[in-house]
């Protein structure tokens, strides 16, 4: 079984309104990561929600059980904040956690090569790669479960793990450029990404 965390908790601050209501693919990005989600080998999606959960609310159809929403009441900590109360929704027989932030658009396809190489490799984390450069979203095995328990905002997060489990990684070579692409300002989706 795998299990998807997706990230939508921050305030969104540098772009000025809930980046999950910006427009991917004529909809909004939350409906886009969901449906994306809900058509990969994804089992149970984990839905952390912090800041203004209301306005998500709308777009949760809990597509036949497989989506749990959580509200991360310390999500003014950080994003680790949001990975933890993640985990501890996490079931005992999920080998592997997609790590899906809310404002970098995620596509099945991919999804589905993490998974792929996770099941070929054995490796404990997978990371997609378009050319030449890292991207997302971050697939982690269940067997760092430890480890990620332990993450914080000092140590920078899922960084930390990357970090720490180098001869683990499998990158994954991708032909989608959007697994660079991270919508943080109002400039990011006049750039190139749009």
């Amino acid at each position: 079984m795998y299990t998807a965390i997706l990230l939508a908790a921050g305030r969104s601050s540098r772009m000025g309104r809930p980046k999950g209501l910006l427009q991917w693919n004529e909809k909004p990005l939350i409906r886009n990561q969901l449906e994306q989600l809900g058509l990969s080998r994804i089992h149970k999606i984990i839905v952390v929600l912090g800041y203004k959960p209301e306005v998500y609310e709308p777009f949760m159809d809990h597509q036949d059980g497989k989506i749990t929403v959580l509200w991360n009441e310390n999500w003014e900590q950080g994003k680790s904040s949001s990975i933890l109360k993640g985990l501890s929704a996490i079931d005992h027989h999920c080998r592997a956690i997609l790590f899906v932030n809310i404002d970098q658009p995620v596509s099945s396809r991919i999804v589905n090569q993490l998974i792929d190489s996770y099941e070929k490799t054995g490796r404990k984390i997978h990371i997609p790669v378009f050319q030449h450069r890292k991207g997302h979203p971050v697939l982690i095995s269940t067997e760092l479960l430890e480890a990620l328990y332990l993450v914080n905002e000092e140590s920078q997060g899922l960084k930390s793990i990357i970090r720490a489990y180098q001869e683990d990684i499998e990158l994954v070579h991708v032909e989608d450029p959007s697994v660079l692409y991270n919508f943080n300002t109002p400039a990011d989706l006049k750039g190139e990404w749009s």
